[in-house]
């Protein structure tokens, strides 16, 4: 039977060994002299020689579980300085990333105010300017109305304008026209009455004896769309039976009517000196002769004729009508 004082057995190891437990070593140590202790009897019968032993074999135990213990925890605090020391880096980094991204939240956010306030400037603008254009819009619409009314005005003005310009003209023409008829019945009464004829009226082309010269030829009258048979009607109602050379010259004028062209209407030109009087001292300018036709016969057509044959000159004509008669 062993000695109840007998060392005990060494402990076992129950911690992991990967990490033992220094403080559960040494609970276990102290428990077990401890108890050691309460066991021993009254009586000191223990000798003091095992006491110092086992005393000293605690201390050195003691003294190996705290070296171990002590560096157990300088392992562990290197171990944690080390993890402390990779997570201050990596705070650091964090910080500096939060750091450059509160500064640039910051800047867009400087940004948006900047470009909120020239929003609002350019709204602020922009209002401004529609109610101007709507302000001119108005004021067009006025402008304009008025100016359409204005223009009315001015058409309807212009249009009465037009209508009395219109009705002066009709009534210039019709003076014009009397004035006309007035000088042709005025001339045409100088000739039945006196018989003389107008030199400037006198054709270009010579006379060839033997031959009657048609009317129109003859005499050139001042508005040729009036024909000749009226004038040879009139010459006829006072033509006196009695007289051979007037009667021959009716005869004349009857055998021509027959073959005249159409009747051609000739615009001439405003005449330019109605008082200056016709004197032998300004005699009228010589055309340029013709070379002599054959007279048609009666029996030939009108539209057989040709108008060349019948041409007078413009100049000698123009002459001639813009002269006034010699009383």
């Amino acid at each position: 039977m062993a000695h109840r004082w007998a060392s005990p057995p060494p402990p076992t190891d129950t911690a992991d060994d990967s990490e033992p437990d220094p403080y559960a070593s040494v609970a276990e140590v102290l428990e077990r002299a401890l108890s050691d202790v309460r066991a021993m009897p009254k009586t000191p019968m223990i000798k003091l020689t095992e006491a110092e032993a086992r005393y000293d074999a605690l201390r050195v135990e003691i003294a190996g579980l705290r070296e171990s213990l002590r560096e157990s925890q300088a392992e562990r605090q290197r171990a944690l300085t080390e993890v402390i020391l990779r997570n201050a880096v990596f705070l650091n980094g964090v910080n500096d990333a939060f750091e450059s991204s509160r500064s640039r939240f910051h800047a867009k956010e400087v940004e948006m105010l900047a470009m909120k306030e020239l929003h609002e400037q350019q709204r602020t603008e922009l209002t401004a300017h529609i109610v101007e254009l709507t302000a001119d819009m108005a004021t067009l619409r006025e402008v304009t109305t008025s100016d359409r009314e204005e223009v009315e005005k001015e058409r309807e003005a212009l249009a009465k304008e037009r209508e009395v310009l219109s009705t002066q003209r009709a009534a210039l023409e019709a003076d014009q026209d009397a004035f006309l008829n007035a000088r042709r019945s005025i001339a045409q009464n100088m000739e039945r009455m006196t018989g003389w004829i107008n030199p400037n009226r006198i054709p270009t082309r010579p006379t060839v004896p033997g031959i009657a010269m048609p009317e129109h030829d003859r005499i050139v009258s001042i508005d040729s769309t009036i024909p000749s048979r009226r004038r040879a009607e009139t010459d006829a109602s006072t033509t006196d039976e009695t007289n051979p050379c007037k009667r021959a010259r009716t005869e004349e004028k009857t055998a021509s009517q027959s073959v005249l062209p159409p009747p051609r209407r000739i615009v001439l030109a405003k005449p330019s000196h109605y008082e200056t009087a016709y004197t032998s001292s300004n005699p009228p300018p010589e055309a340029t002769p013709t070379p002599p036709h054959p007279t048609p016969t009666p029996t030939q057509s009108r539209s057989s004729s040709s108008p060349s044959a019948y041409r007078v000159s413009s100049r000698a004509m123009n002459n001639a009508l813009t002269r006034p008669y010699r009383f």
